[in-house]
């Protein structure tokens, strides 16, 4: 036989088992879940991010594929996908444009910002329930205040509130023909909750607006012995502080029909502290 071509019929032997295990491991890297269609609202804009489709491998006729290349004596096989597609589209959420509802609230702790901010970019589709926690949590102080905030923007919007803000859980649902956008911002401290739809009032436009004033610093007056009668050294240059209003504004075809305080937040100052001598008079 020697210098004689000879062609041999390799035999492949599968073990499901042992593929099947194999895959099931590299499963997670190979999954791509579907992301629903989204709105980013940012600075009175609207950003309209389209939907992506996934999908999941099919472990079992992956490995019928397999087995049955081996043994044709194939050297590449496709892998079976099962396709995943997302609830929400594009053009599901091309109505949402407008603010019809907004509620604010300030002086909440860093723990009930983070947590609500879970809320921030959430869509409620007509007929669906949101549950807010999704998870058994323990709500931090403050928690209600944020909710009652959340709660009224939810219901001038429109939305039907199950549960109280008292209960554990806030419990949303929509019951209009139109999706809803929560967003949640922080803004010169204060929680700035809206909810963006479609207006069906034909010139009506919700706006939160922000106004602040400023606060001169306080004067504070020590006595230092070293000082001669009469001197006076300024010891520390205050710097005024800043009280920032948020308010509710409705208008109708351009005029101004409701302006509504919603939130105040105090920004102090430094004071301007003086020392002076002994018996010194204050004029």
């Amino acid at each position: 036989f020697r210098g004689k071509k000879h062609n041999i019929a390799v035999a492949y032997q599968c073990n499901r088992d042992v593929l099947y295990n194999g895959l099931n491991k590299q499963e997670e890297k190979i999954n791509r879940l579907a992301v629903n269609a989204r709105i980013i609202y940012n600075k009175g804009l609207l950003e309209y991010i389209p939907q992506q489709n996934g999908y999941l491998l099919d472990l079992d006729a992956t490995v019928t594929r397999i087995c049955t290349a081996l043994q044709e004596g194939h050297t590449t096989v496709d892998a079976a996908i099962i396709p995943l597609y997302p609830a929400v589209k594009i053009e599901d959420i091309r109505s949402v444009k407008d603010i019809i509802g907004a509620y604010a609230a300030a002086g909440l702790s860093e723990a009930v910002v983070q947590q609500t901010q879970q809320l921030n970019g959430t869509i409620i589709m007509p007929g669906q329930i949101l549950t807010f926690p999704a998870k058994e949590e323990n709500p931090p102080p403050g928690m209600e205040k944020a909710m009652n905030a959340i709660i009224r923007a939810c219901e001038e919007a429109g939305l039907k509130i199950v549960s109280p803000a008292s209960a554990p859980k806030l419990v949303i649902q929509n019951n209009l023909t139109d999706p809803v956008l929560i967003s949640i911002i922080m803004c010169d401290g204060t929680m700035q909750i809206k909810a963006l739809g479609c207006q069906t009032e034909p010139g009506k436009k919700i706006h939160l607006t922000t106004e602040e004033q400023e606060v001169p610093p306080q004067v504070k007056l020590k006595t230092d012995k070293s000082l001669q009668p009469h001197e006076r050294v300024i010891k520390q240059q205050g710097k005024p502080g800043t009280v920032v209003r948020t308010y509710r504004l409705v208008t109708v075809k351009g005029k101004v029909v409701e302006k509504t305080l919603l939130a105040q937040e105090m920004h102090p100052g430094i004071d301007t502290i003086i020392y002076e001598g002994a018996h010194a008079l204050i004029k």
